[in-house]
């Protein structure tokens, strides 16, 4: 049994973090670029005559933000004139700047800029005006001012990562000067090629949002290959043949040098110098590092190792300046596949218009980018849209779950909770564990999730100094474990009592 230790005099400091990070482990005012934690940030601009962004800069998609959203979205009118090119330059500004980019993880999967209009430019010169050129930008016209945009969409890259841009119109012949050629002109200009969509009737704005979700970075798959093998000596040569054949005549093979090193407390494995076969391919870390699994066992997690049979897989070592290979067979040794599906972190800037020509159709155009934000949120915390599986694992009662947090994967636990009982979730990880203890080598950050998708708590770290109570709650709760710094990778224990 993992004791929880005493933590007196540490709740003043606790108060002070909490302070800081608004929430957990959510990110820290003042600190530098790749901070942020990983997830989906969402932007709301609304323009007319000039562009308003609503929150200086994209906000981490939590419960509270995505109400804050929504509210934003609610409150929109419809007046003014179309500075949609001004707009849309701001986003990418906005994304740019370091007072916006600091917030976000170092690592983000996609760029996105969604825009939806009704009209041709008419504002974005004059938007200029006093001063407000967007990055110390001015044009005279706003087809120079489109072409600029266009190829910014096209050239400027963001944290390494090009611009998705989209754009959704529905024509509005009543404005004055416009054409069909026109406005097919404006959103181009706004988009990548082959995303923009022109629309007939406001009853087709719902499909076309969800047709840009589902093209939305928002959560791949990978596929693991997992070797457990008897704890290695350093120098130790190790080979995983998937052809059913020994070591030499094997044709289809996977091949790793190890090392050992560490206290007597804390022993660290590692595999390097990785080869193959020439029917396999290998894409992954150059060096992994194993997870102790028993008494005698050291499991090793390979991302990127394609054309393996693991069905067949056969486990050979042989030792520094020995000749013959030896097969481990003591161990329960073996390999599996593990396909991972893994919450993204990306950027989506939403860039309304909110002109005057828009009359009564503003009202559709709320409800559909609210319902299209909804959609964002259940998928990135809606239990098997990420995690370890899309299967999470069980949680006993007052029993510790030691888990095992591969890179950018979130783990998923879950365990069914009635309204008459009062929980408690504590977990243990390397920033914060009982020292009477082998030190966890992850950090993390907790989230519980009750029925209906109610978030119960979010991005919290420290669970063994400051355990999580739940508020009274009946049915299925989802805890999601993620690594803190968001590249934290290795082990940590977590249980509900």
């Amino acid at each position: 049994m993992r004791n929880k230790r005493s933590f007196v005099g540490t709740i003043s400091l606790g108060l002070i973090l909490i302070s800081l990070v608004f929430a957990g482990c959510d990110y820290i005012p003042g600190e530098t670029d790749g901070d942020g934690d990983a997830g989906i940030y969402i932007g709301l601009i609304t323009f007319n005559g000039t562009a308003s962004d609503r929150n200086y800069g994209p906000l981490f998609l939590n419960s509270t933000n995505r109400d804050r959203l929504k509210s934003q979205v609610s409150s929109i009118e419809s007046n003014g004139t179309t500075a949609v090119y001004y707009a849309v330059h701001k986003a990418i500004a906005n994304i740019t700047t370091s007072a916006n980019t600091h917030k976000l993880p170092a690592n983000v999967d996609s760029i996105n800029i969604i825009t939806f209009t009704d009209g041709i430019d008419t504002a974005s010169v004059s938007a200029q005006d006093n001063g407000n050129g967007v990055e110390g930008q001015n044009f005279s016209s706003a087809a120079m001012y489109g072409d600029y945009v266009k190829d910014q969409i096209a050239n400027r890259t963001i944290k390494d990562k090009h611009i998705n841009a989209y754009s959704v119109g529905i024509y509005n012949s009543t404005e004055s000067g416009s054409s069909l050629d026109g406005f097919g002109t404006v959103l181009q200009n706004i988009a990548n090629p082959g995303n923009a969509t022109p629309l007939t009737d406001f009853n087709q704005l719902r499909g076309q949002f969800s047709t840009i979700l589902s093209n939305l970075s928002i959560s791949s798959s990978t596929s693991q290959f997992k070797l457990t093998i008897a704890r290695p000596e350093t120098d130790r040569t190790i080979r995983v043949t998937f052809d059913g054949n020994d070591p030499d005549p094997s044709n289809q093979w996977f091949q790793a040098v190890a090392t050992r090193d560490g206290t007597s407390s804390i022993t660290r494995y590692t595999l390097s110098n990785i080869i193959t076969s020439s029917n396999i391919t290998y894409s992954g870390a150059s060096t992994v590092t194993g997870q102790l699994y028993g008494n005698q066992a050291a499991t090793f997690t390979f991302n990127g190792l394609t054309g393996i049979t693991p069905a067949n897989a056969k486990i050979f070592f042989k030792n520094s300046g020995v000749g013959t290979w030896t097969q481990d067979i003591e161990t329960g040794a073996g390999g599996t596949t593990e396909t991972i599906t893994k919450n993204n972190s990306a950027v989506i800037y939403l860039v309304l218009d909110t002109s005057g020509s828009l009359g009564a159709d503003i009202n559709t155009v709320k409800n559909v980018v609210n319902a299209f934000i909804d959609s964002v949120y259940e998928q990135k915390y809606t239990p098997g849209s990420s995690g370890s599986s899309n299967n999470p694992q069980s949680l006993v009662q007052n029993v510790d779950k030691q888990g095992t947090l591969a890179l950018g994967a979130t783990d998923t636990y879950t365990f069914s909770a009635t309204s008459s009982a009062s929980y408690t979730i504590t977990w243990e990880d390397y920033y914060d564990y009982n020292t009477s203890q082998t030190r966890p080598t992850a950090g993390i950050s907790v989230t519980a999730i009750g029925p209906g998708n109610i978030i119960l708590f979010e991005n919290m770290c420290d669970g063994f100094a400051n355990p999580q109570i739940l508020p009274s709650v009946s049915g299925t709760v989802t805890i999601k474990v993620k690594g803190y710094p968001n590249d934290s990778t290795g082990t940590y224990w977590i249980k509900y009592d």
